[in-house]
């Protein structure tokens, strides 16, 4: 149901897709997906099984349900919310065209351009292809598949993530980005992310402020700029 703070609002019927991450189930997506529900969206907290299949396996089948949503009149858009692998495997199911009702999309700590625990994890979890995809190796898969397109699409890193480095959290064509004072998991229990969530899906923004532009250089060396607001980081 809809309360009275969602028309407050003036939510709109749009649905949105929750993704959770490798070795992970659909109940740590929970508080954003409440949350949500609370101003007016219609959610799907997606389980799949991560430590399975392939990413694009899953990338697959992610697509087919984006697809059937599309085709249901109730809803003007869909959007997605994915935590961790949940952001790659969404990438993923963008690589064979673009989704014409496809909103906007939040990756939430997903390792872009690898994880350095995954290439570690690896070494003892051959058999668990998705982690293996995962690698920070420079021709692993996750490195090879392509970014979002012209989808809008804003990034939330945590600061003290053991997983995934900050750098790798942050995608080139991201409309937004902030970083978080949280754990790679313990960012999904943050009222602040689900608001921050929220504020983007609606507006493209996880915040209507602006900061100062500073240069700074990512883990590979390459320049973009950063604007700094506080407590959080906004890549350009």
């Amino acid at each position: 149901m809809v309360d009275q703070q969602a028309q407050k609002y003036g939510a709109t019927c749009e649905a949105v897709i929750l993704l959770h991450g490798l070795a992970s189930n659909p109940f740590v997506m929970w508080p954003i997906q409440r949350h949500l529900e609370r101003f007016g969206f219609e959610t799907v907290n997606w389980s799949y099984p991560s430590m399975r299949h392939s990413i694009e396996w899953h990338a697959c089948r992610l697509r087919e349900q984006i697809q059937n949503f599309s085709e249901d009149s109730r809803f003007s858009r869909v959007h997605l919310v994915a935590h961790s692998m949940g952001g790659i495997v969404a990438r993923a199911a963008l690589a064979t065209g673009p989704l014409h009702q496809l909103g906007r999309i939040v990756t939430l700590a997903s390792p872009h351009h690898g994880s350095h625990a995954a290439t570690k994890l690896s070494q003892f979890l051959g058999f668990c292809k998705p982690l293996c995809e995962m690698c920070d190796f420079q021709d692993s898969y996750v490195r090879q598949v392509p970014g979002f397109g012209r989808h809008e699409v804003g990034g939330i890193a945590a600061t003290h993530d053991r997983v995934v480095r900050l750098a790798s959290t942050y995608l080139a064509g991201m409309s937004d980005f902030v970083k978080v004072d949280a754990g790679h998991t313990s960012l999904l229990f943050r009222k602040e992310v689900a608001t921050r969530v929220r504020n983007f899906l609606r507006t493209g923004r996880f915040r209507n402020d602006r900061g100062s532009v500073i240069a700074a250089k990512n883990n590979e060396g390459r320049e973009h700029q950063t604007v700094v607001i506080s407590e959080r980081t906004h890549y350009r």
